[in-house]
Protein backbone atom coordinates (compact mmCIF):
# COMPACT_ATOMS: atom_id res chain seq x y z
CA UNK A 1 0.00 0.00 0.00
CA UNK A 2 1.44 3.33 -1.12
CA UNK A 3 1.35 6.54 0.90
CA UNK A 4 -0.19 9.69 -0.55
CA UNK A 5 -1.33 13.13 0.50
CA UNK A 6 -5.03 13.89 0.22
CA UNK A 7 -5.99 15.27 -3.20
CA UNK A 8 -5.78 19.06 -3.45
CA UNK A 9 -9.22 19.75 -5.02
CA UNK A 10 -10.68 19.09 -1.54
CA UNK A 11 -8.64 21.85 0.11
CA UNK A 12 -7.72 25.48 -0.31
CA UNK A 13 -3.96 25.73 -0.70
CA UNK A 14 -2.56 26.77 2.71
CA UNK A 15 -0.56 29.93 2.04
CA UNK A 16 1.52 29.58 5.18
CA UNK A 17 3.35 26.62 3.56
CA UNK A 18 5.20 29.08 1.29
CA UNK A 19 6.56 31.03 4.24
CA UNK A 20 10.20 30.36 4.98
CA UNK A 21 9.66 30.32 8.75
CA UNK A 22 6.76 28.21 9.94
CA UNK A 23 5.34 28.55 13.45
CA UNK A 24 2.35 27.27 15.38
CA UNK A 25 0.92 30.78 15.74
CA UNK A 26 1.44 31.41 12.03
CA UNK A 27 -0.42 28.20 11.20
CA UNK A 28 -3.25 29.25 13.51
CA UNK A 29 -3.62 32.75 12.09
CA UNK A 30 -3.46 31.71 8.42
CA UNK A 31 -5.92 28.88 8.98
CA UNK A 32 -8.41 31.35 10.45
CA UNK A 33 -8.43 33.11 7.08
CA UNK A 34 -9.39 29.90 5.29
CA UNK A 35 -11.96 28.49 7.72
CA UNK A 36 -14.75 31.03 7.29
CA UNK A 37 -15.49 31.18 11.02
CA UNK A 38 -15.62 35.00 11.00
CA UNK A 39 -14.07 35.31 14.45
CA UNK A 40 -16.50 32.80 15.94
CA UNK A 41 -16.30 29.01 16.27
CA UNK A 42 -17.32 26.99 13.22
CA UNK A 43 -18.78 23.48 13.62
CA UNK A 44 -19.87 21.89 10.33
CA UNK A 45 -21.70 24.70 8.49
CA UNK A 46 -22.81 26.65 11.56
CA UNK A 47 -21.13 29.57 13.33
CA UNK A 48 -21.34 29.63 17.13
CA UNK A 49 -20.42 32.19 19.76
CA UNK A 50 -18.87 30.27 22.66
CA UNK A 51 -17.67 33.37 24.54
CA UNK A 52 -20.03 32.77 27.47
CA UNK A 53 -19.02 29.09 27.54
CA UNK A 54 -15.30 29.71 28.13
CA UNK A 55 -15.50 29.51 31.93
CA UNK A 56 -18.05 26.67 31.87
CA UNK A 57 -16.39 24.36 29.36
CA UNK A 58 -15.72 20.99 31.07
CA UNK A 59 -12.52 20.62 29.05
CA UNK A 60 -11.10 23.90 30.36
CA UNK A 61 -10.68 27.46 29.09
CA UNK A 62 -7.58 26.97 26.95
CA UNK A 63 -9.26 24.77 24.33
CA UNK A 64 -12.02 27.32 23.74
CA UNK A 65 -9.77 30.36 23.75
CA UNK A 66 -7.16 29.03 21.33
CA UNK A 67 -9.74 27.84 18.78
CA UNK A 68 -11.71 31.06 18.38
CA UNK A 69 -11.90 31.91 14.70
CA UNK A 70 -11.34 28.30 13.56
CA UNK A 71 -13.38 25.54 12.01
CA UNK A 72 -13.36 23.12 14.95
CA UNK A 73 -15.63 20.48 13.40
CA UNK A 74 -13.13 17.63 13.61
CA UNK A 75 -11.84 18.46 17.09
CA UNK A 76 -15.44 18.86 18.32
CA UNK A 77 -16.45 15.47 16.93
CA UNK A 78 -13.37 13.66 18.25
CA UNK A 79 -13.42 15.28 21.70
CA UNK A 80 -17.10 14.96 22.60
CA UNK A 81 -18.34 11.39 22.84
CA UNK A 82 -21.47 12.23 24.79
CA UNK A 83 -24.47 13.45 22.75
CA UNK A 84 -25.02 16.16 25.38
CA UNK A 85 -22.46 18.47 23.73
CA UNK A 86 -24.35 18.35 20.45
CA UNK A 87 -27.65 18.96 22.23
CA UNK A 88 -26.53 22.22 23.88
CA UNK A 89 -24.76 23.50 20.76
CA UNK A 90 -27.86 25.24 19.29
CA UNK A 91 -27.88 27.50 22.35
CA UNK A 92 -24.82 29.27 20.93
CA UNK A 93 -25.85 29.33 17.27
CA UNK A 94 -25.37 32.65 15.46
CA UNK A 95 -25.82 31.96 11.74
CA UNK A 96 -24.86 29.68 8.88
CA UNK A 97 -21.34 29.98 7.48
CA UNK A 98 -20.98 31.95 4.26
CA UNK A 99 -18.40 29.71 2.60
CA UNK A 100 -17.94 25.94 2.28
CA UNK A 101 -15.77 24.06 4.75
CA UNK A 102 -12.08 23.92 3.90
CA UNK A 103 -11.97 20.22 4.74
CA UNK A 104 -13.13 17.15 2.83
CA UNK A 105 -13.85 15.12 5.98
CA UNK A 106 -17.38 13.95 6.69
CA UNK A 107 -19.24 12.82 9.82
CA UNK A 108 -22.42 11.21 8.52
CA UNK A 109 -24.67 9.79 11.28
CA UNK A 110 -24.53 6.32 9.71
CA UNK A 111 -20.87 6.60 8.71
CA UNK A 112 -17.95 4.73 10.18
CA UNK A 113 -16.73 7.28 12.73
CA UNK A 114 -20.13 8.29 14.10
CA UNK A 115 -21.10 4.63 14.45
CA UNK A 116 -17.87 3.84 16.27
CA UNK A 117 -18.20 6.93 18.47
CA UNK A 118 -21.67 5.91 19.65
CA UNK A 119 -20.36 2.49 20.62
CA UNK A 120 -17.30 3.93 22.36
CA UNK A 121 -19.55 6.28 24.33
CA UNK A 122 -21.70 3.37 25.52
CA UNK A 123 -18.54 1.52 26.50
CA UNK A 124 -17.05 4.43 28.44
CA UNK A 125 -20.00 6.49 29.70
CA UNK A 126 -19.68 5.10 33.24
CA UNK A 127 -15.90 5.59 33.37
CA UNK A 128 -14.67 8.71 35.12
CA UNK A 129 -13.08 11.18 32.70
CA UNK A 130 -9.47 12.19 33.17
CA UNK A 131 -6.28 10.20 33.73
CA UNK A 132 -6.55 6.85 35.48
CA UNK A 133 -4.97 6.32 38.89
CA UNK A 134 -2.15 4.18 37.55
CA UNK A 135 -1.49 6.71 34.76
CA UNK A 136 -1.10 9.41 37.42
CA UNK A 137 1.16 7.22 39.57
CA UNK A 138 3.28 6.40 36.52
CA UNK A 139 3.88 9.99 35.44
CA UNK A 140 4.44 11.22 39.01
CA UNK A 141 7.00 8.46 39.50
CA UNK A 142 8.83 9.44 36.30
CA UNK A 143 8.90 13.09 37.35
CA UNK A 144 10.31 12.28 40.81
CA UNK A 145 12.97 9.97 39.34
CA UNK A 146 13.89 12.57 36.70
CA UNK A 147 14.38 15.29 39.32
CA UNK A 148 16.34 13.04 41.69
CA UNK A 149 18.63 11.78 38.93
CA UNK A 150 19.24 15.30 37.64
CA UNK A 151 20.36 16.40 41.11
CA UNK A 152 22.62 13.35 41.54
CA UNK A 153 24.17 13.72 38.08
CA UNK A 154 24.86 17.41 38.71
CA UNK A 155 26.34 16.77 42.16
CA UNK A 156 28.70 14.04 40.99
CA UNK A 157 29.09 15.32 37.42
CA UNK A 158 28.35 11.81 36.20
CA UNK A 159 27.69 11.39 32.47
CA UNK A 160 25.97 8.00 32.78
CA UNK A 161 23.52 9.22 35.41
CA UNK A 162 22.90 12.27 33.22
CA UNK A 163 22.07 10.01 30.27
CA UNK A 164 19.69 8.01 32.48
CA UNK A 165 18.08 11.30 33.53
CA UNK A 166 17.45 12.04 29.86
CA UNK A 167 15.73 8.71 29.39
CA UNK A 168 13.34 9.36 32.28
CA UNK A 169 12.75 12.93 31.07
CA UNK A 170 11.81 11.53 27.66
CA UNK A 171 9.36 9.16 29.36
CA UNK A 172 7.90 12.03 31.37
CA UNK A 173 7.38 14.06 28.19
CA UNK A 174 5.60 11.20 26.42
CA UNK A 175 3.37 10.52 29.42
CA UNK A 176 2.49 14.21 29.68
CA UNK A 177 1.40 14.11 26.04
CA UNK A 178 -1.44 11.84 27.19
CA UNK A 179 -2.52 14.57 29.60
CA UNK A 180 -2.38 17.69 27.41
CA UNK A 181 -4.93 16.09 25.08
CA UNK A 182 -7.41 15.96 27.95
CA UNK A 183 -9.17 18.64 29.95
CA UNK A 184 -6.94 21.35 31.42
CA UNK A 185 -4.97 19.92 34.34
CA UNK A 186 -1.81 20.90 36.20
CA UNK A 187 0.03 17.65 35.44
CA UNK A 188 0.03 18.40 31.72
CA UNK A 189 2.67 21.03 32.49
CA UNK A 190 5.13 18.24 33.29
CA UNK A 191 5.55 18.38 29.52
CA UNK A 192 7.35 21.70 29.90
CA UNK A 193 10.20 20.06 31.78
CA UNK A 194 11.35 19.18 28.26
CA UNK A 195 11.54 22.96 27.56
CA UNK A 196 8.71 22.62 25.03
CA UNK A 197 5.41 24.49 25.33
CA UNK A 198 2.10 22.81 26.13
CA UNK A 199 0.25 25.56 24.26
CA UNK A 200 2.37 25.22 21.12
CA UNK A 201 2.04 21.45 21.15
CA UNK A 202 -1.71 21.64 21.61
CA UNK A 203 -1.71 23.60 18.36
CA UNK A 204 0.83 21.62 16.33
CA UNK A 205 -0.15 18.22 17.70
CA UNK A 206 -3.76 18.22 18.91
CA UNK A 207 -5.27 20.76 16.49
CA UNK A 208 -3.09 20.03 13.46
CA UNK A 209 -1.43 16.61 13.42
CA UNK A 210 -4.27 14.70 15.07
CA UNK A 211 -6.95 16.27 12.90
CA UNK A 212 -5.26 16.52 9.51
CA UNK A 213 -2.89 13.59 9.90
CA UNK A 214 -0.29 13.29 7.14
CA UNK A 215 -1.85 15.98 4.94
CA UNK A 216 -0.66 19.43 3.94
CA UNK A 217 -2.33 20.84 7.05
CA UNK A 218 -0.27 18.60 9.33
CA UNK A 219 2.12 21.08 10.92
CA UNK A 220 4.27 18.39 12.52
CA UNK A 221 5.14 16.96 9.10
CA UNK A 222 5.73 20.33 7.46
CA UNK A 223 7.89 21.78 10.23
CA UNK A 224 10.52 19.21 9.22
CA UNK A 225 10.84 20.50 5.67
CA UNK A 226 13.08 20.99 3.77
CA UNK A 227 15.40 18.67 5.74
CA UNK A 228 12.85 15.86 5.98
CA UNK A 229 10.36 15.52 3.13
CA UNK A 230 7.92 12.70 3.75
CA UNK A 231 5.47 13.85 1.11
CA UNK A 232 6.10 12.47 -2.39
CA UNK A 233 7.74 15.16 -4.53
CA UNK A 234 9.19 14.70 -7.99
CA UNK A 235 11.85 17.36 -7.36
CA UNK A 236 13.50 15.62 -4.40
CA UNK A 237 17.27 15.57 -4.86
CA UNK A 238 19.46 12.69 -3.74
CA UNK A 239 20.66 14.55 -0.61
CA UNK A 240 17.09 14.97 0.64
CA UNK A 241 16.12 11.44 -0.39
CA UNK A 242 19.06 9.51 0.96
CA UNK A 243 21.05 11.93 3.13
CA UNK A 244 18.00 12.23 5.37
CA UNK A 245 18.45 8.55 6.22
CA UNK A 246 21.52 9.60 8.16
CA UNK A 247 20.32 12.73 9.90
CA UNK A 248 16.59 11.99 10.30
CA UNK A 249 17.01 10.10 13.63
CA UNK A 250 18.49 13.31 15.05
CA UNK A 251 15.30 15.19 14.26
CA UNK A 252 12.41 12.77 14.41
CA UNK A 253 12.71 9.08 15.07
CA UNK A 254 9.11 8.11 14.38
CA UNK A 255 7.66 4.70 15.19
CA UNK A 256 4.90 4.99 12.62
CA UNK A 257 5.59 6.23 9.13
CA UNK A 258 3.70 8.58 6.87
CA UNK A 259 0.79 6.66 5.41
CA UNK A 260 -2.19 8.57 4.09
CA UNK A 261 -4.23 7.06 1.29
CA UNK A 262 -6.50 8.56 -1.28
CA UNK A 263 -10.00 7.40 -0.35
CA UNK A 264 -13.30 8.14 -2.05
CA UNK A 265 -15.15 7.94 1.26
CA UNK A 266 -13.93 10.97 3.22
CA UNK A 267 -15.24 9.76 6.57
CA UNK A 268 -12.79 11.22 9.09
CA UNK A 269 -12.42 7.99 11.06
CA UNK A 270 -11.65 5.94 7.94
CA UNK A 271 -8.95 8.39 6.94
CA UNK A 272 -7.44 8.18 10.42
CA UNK A 273 -7.17 4.40 10.03
CA UNK A 274 -5.45 4.94 6.68
CA UNK A 275 -2.98 7.42 8.14
CA UNK A 276 -1.92 5.73 11.38
CA UNK A 277 -0.15 2.43 12.00
CA UNK A 278 -0.17 0.44 15.23
CA UNK A 279 2.63 -1.76 16.59
CA UNK A 280 1.81 -5.24 17.73
CA UNK A 281 4.53 -5.27 20.40
CA UNK A 282 3.03 -2.49 22.52
CA UNK A 283 -0.71 -2.80 21.86
CA UNK A 284 -2.78 -2.87 25.04
CA UNK A 285 0.24 -3.33 27.32
CA UNK A 286 0.88 -1.26 30.43
CA UNK A 287 3.10 0.73 30.80
CA UNK A 288 4.68 0.32 27.34
CA UNK A 289 1.64 1.56 25.45
CA UNK A 290 1.79 4.73 27.56
CA UNK A 291 5.51 5.21 27.04
CA UNK A 292 5.65 4.58 23.29
CA UNK A 293 2.41 5.88 21.79
CA UNK A 294 0.80 2.45 21.62
CA UNK A 295 -2.86 1.93 20.65
CA UNK A 296 -2.21 4.84 18.35
CA UNK A 297 -5.14 4.56 15.95
CA UNK A 298 -7.67 4.66 18.78
CA UNK A 299 -5.74 7.49 20.40
CA UNK A 300 -5.95 9.51 17.17
CA UNK A 301 -9.69 9.06 16.91
CA UNK A 302 -10.45 9.59 20.61
CA UNK A 303 -7.59 11.78 21.90
CA UNK A 304 -9.36 13.05 25.01
CA UNK A 305 -9.80 9.54 26.41
CA UNK A 306 -7.08 8.54 28.81
CA UNK A 307 -4.56 6.17 27.27
CA UNK A 308 -5.43 3.59 29.90
CA UNK A 309 -8.96 3.23 28.49
CA UNK A 310 -7.98 2.62 24.87
CA UNK A 311 -7.10 -1.05 25.27
CA UNK A 312 -10.71 -1.74 26.32
CA UNK A 313 -12.05 -0.36 23.03
CA UNK A 314 -10.64 -2.97 20.66
CA UNK A 315 -13.74 -5.23 20.69
CA UNK A 316 -16.11 -2.43 19.54
CA UNK A 317 -13.45 -1.06 17.18
CA UNK A 318 -12.90 -4.43 15.50
CA UNK A 319 -16.65 -5.04 15.33
CA UNK A 320 -17.20 -1.72 13.55
CA UNK A 321 -14.30 -2.33 11.16
CA UNK A 322 -15.79 -5.71 10.27
CA UNK A 323 -19.25 -4.24 9.61
CA UNK A 324 -17.85 -1.53 7.35
CA UNK A 325 -15.44 -3.82 5.56
CA UNK A 326 -12.43 -1.87 6.85
CA UNK A 327 -9.03 -3.52 7.02
CA UNK A 328 -7.15 -2.81 10.24
CA UNK A 329 -3.81 -4.50 10.78
CA UNK A 330 -1.05 -4.27 13.32
CA UNK A 331 2.50 -4.00 12.11
CA UNK A 332 5.90 -4.58 13.70
CA UNK A 333 8.06 -1.79 15.03
CA UNK A 334 10.88 -2.85 12.74
CA UNK A 335 8.72 -2.70 9.60
CA UNK A 336 7.42 0.73 10.53
CA UNK A 337 10.90 1.96 11.33
CA UNK A 338 12.07 0.85 7.88
CA UNK A 339 8.95 2.31 6.32
CA UNK A 340 9.67 5.86 7.39
CA UNK A 341 13.04 5.76 5.61
CA UNK A 342 11.37 4.32 2.54
CA UNK A 343 8.87 7.16 2.64
CA UNK A 344 11.63 9.78 2.58
CA UNK A 345 12.71 8.55 -0.88
CA UNK A 346 9.26 8.58 -2.48
CA UNK A 347 8.77 10.98 -5.38
CA UNK A 348 5.41 9.88 -6.79
CA UNK A 349 2.10 9.54 -4.88
CA UNK A 350 -0.46 6.80 -5.32
CA UNK A 351 -3.26 8.11 -7.54
CA UNK A 352 -5.61 5.14 -7.16
CA UNK A 353 -8.24 5.79 -4.46
CA UNK A 354 -9.24 3.04 -2.09
CA UNK A 355 -12.66 1.41 -2.35
CA UNK A 356 -15.50 3.77 -1.58
CA UNK A 357 -17.41 2.55 1.50
CA UNK A 358 -20.64 4.39 2.27
CA UNK A 359 -22.65 2.00 4.42
CA UNK A 360 -22.12 -0.96 6.74
CA UNK A 361 -21.79 -4.34 5.12
CA UNK A 362 -24.57 -6.79 5.83
CA UNK A 363 -23.55 -9.77 7.92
Amino acid sequence: MTPIKLSWPDWKYPEWIDEGYRTTRGWLEKKKRDDGAEGLWRIHNGLYDLTTWVDKHPGGKLWIKMTQGLDVTEIFEASHLSPSAEKILPTFFVREARISRNSPYTFHPGGFFRTLKRRVYEKTKNIKRGPSKRAIVLIDLFVVITLLLSIISAKYFNFYIGALTGIFLTGTTILAHNLFHQRDNWRMYYFQLSLMSVTDWRISHALSHHIYTNTRLDLEILLMEPLLQWFPKEQKNWIVKYGSWIYSPLFYCSLYFLQAFSRNDKDWGLNQIDAVNDRIEVAATFPWAHLSFGDHTLHHMFPTLDHDILSELYPVFEKTCLEFGVEFRFNTTWNLFKGQFHQLTRTLPNTVPRENITAPLKS
